[in-house]
């Protein structure tokens, strides 16, 4: 029998400063933190469809490239169609209504029966509060004697 003797180097490792684990740590916490977000990004959408149901009011996409459009409408109803969960939408009112038929997936806002949909209203500007000069100051000493 013929024996094999093998030498294996020993493995030398680099040994990280403090501040490079720290380094580490941050860049592997804020990688973490923004697929954290994203998933409950994802779940708070899922959720808020989840409830999507006749009379809702759905916002959805149709179309593609220069022909895709942002449409609004009322639910209809709910079910599976060609084993996709999805609604059939009314869009439009008498005679120019369509109905179509959305994966509920791609819904891209829901609002319930009853509730008020949230829109951005432009901020008043506020006034400023009148501030009366006080006596003996500049202001006071130009106007004196003037009737406004």
């Amino acid at each position: 029998m013929t024996e094999v003797t093998t030498t294996i180097a020993p493995v030398t490792r680099r040994v990280l400063t403090t501040a490079e684990k720290i380094e580490q740590l941050t860049q592997r916490i804020a990688k973490d933190q923004a697929t954290l977000a994203a998933l409950q990004s994802e779940a708070a959408a899922a959720a808020a469809l989840a409830d999507v149901g006749a009379g809702y009011t759905v916002t959805f996409t149709l179309g593609r490239a220069e022909t895709k459009r942002e449409l609004s409408g009322t639910v209809m109803a709910r079910g599976l169609i060609n084993d996709k969960d999805s609604v059939k939408v009314l869009v439009g009112e008498g005679i120019d209504a369509n109905v179509y038929s959305v994966a509920v997936s791609t819904l891209s806002a829901a609002v319930a029966p009853g509730a008020v949909a949230e829109v951005a209203e432009p901020v008043a500007e506020e006034a400023a509060p009148e501030v009366a000069p006080e006596a003996g100051s500049e202001v006071d000493d130009l106007l004196n004697g003037v009737n406004l």
